[in-house]
């Protein structure tokens, strides 16, 4: 493809390989460390939180333009709100618990602390 399409052939080859790579990784992780894969709770749930508020907001940003001047003003209303509404259904619809919350703390306080005193996985699933 390379020869034939130039740059545009060599970013096709590249995003197929990584697709490609990643595929074959997950599985094999998946694979070692025991997990069933859940596509409800682990693709459509989070899809559906993450699509409502980005329609949702999309339609609502004309109706919010008159009220900021800026264009800035806007884009950071719009990302924070969308990520606040992610969260939000995220935990509406049971795709973030509370232990994921604390399991998620305590790996970003992981820097704070001794390293060989690492959080535990959330749902009784073995650590890596």
């Amino acid at each position: 493809l390379i020869p034939l399409m130039g740059i545009h052939g060599y970013i096709v080859v590249l995003y197929a390989s990584e697709i490609f790579n990643f595929t074959l990784s997950l599985g094999r992780l998946m694979k070692v460390a025991d997990l069933r894969p859940r596509l409800w709770s682990w693709i459509i749930k989070p899809l559906f939180c993450v699509a409502l508020p980005g329609f949702l907001l999309g339609n609502l940003s004309p109706l919010l333009a008159p009220y900021l001047s800026s264009d800035v003003a806007r884009v950071v209303l719009a990302i924070s709100l969308t990520v606040l509404s992610y969260f939000a259904l995220l935990r509406l619809t049971g795709s973030l618990r509370q232990e994921d919350i604390t399991w998620m703390k305590e790996i970003l306080s992981l820097g704070r602390r001794r390293k060989d005193n690492l959080p535990q996985a959330p749902h009784g699933q073995r650590a890596l």
